[in-house]
């Protein structure tokens, strides 16, 4: 999860190319950047939030979830503290600090780090 210079389908489909396996299935809202995913080689699954946050494995409840904490640690920072060049970095520390959170929760955060970098560095 990261901030993105823009929502634009250019940008969104660059981003997921680059970091999304191409054989996935690719969960996403309406919006019409996405619309392009299937011609790309992915198998895109749509929830319209109109109609609700979806059922079983078709669903966004996840991100949107996800999306929740890191907003509720902006609210417990009192907002974004920094303005210009320094801002995108805040609301970034923001994201990781929020998805930090959901992967580990409050256990054991050593133990957790240590997963982390074992994984990263291929030390199991």
């Amino acid at each position: 999860m990261f901030g993105v210079e823009n929502r634009q389908a250019n940008t969104l489909l660059d981003l997921i190319e680059a970091n999304v396996d191409g054989n996935a299935v690719v969960y996403t809202d309406g919006w019409r950047a996405y619309t392009d995913l299937g011609n790309r080689g992915y198998e895109p699954r749509v929830v319209l939030h109109d109609v609700g946050f979806g059922r079983g494995l078709a669903t966004t409840n996840g991100i949107e979830s996800c999306w929740s904490q890191v907003k509720r640690l902006s609210d417990y920072y009192q907002g974004i503290q920094v303005r210009g060049e320094f801002a995108r970095e805040q609301i970034q520390d923001y994201v990781n600090h929020g998805v930090w959170l959901r992967h580990v929760g409050y256990g054991n955060m050593l133990e957790a780090l240590t997963e982390i970098v074992n994984y990263h560095y291929n030390l199991n």
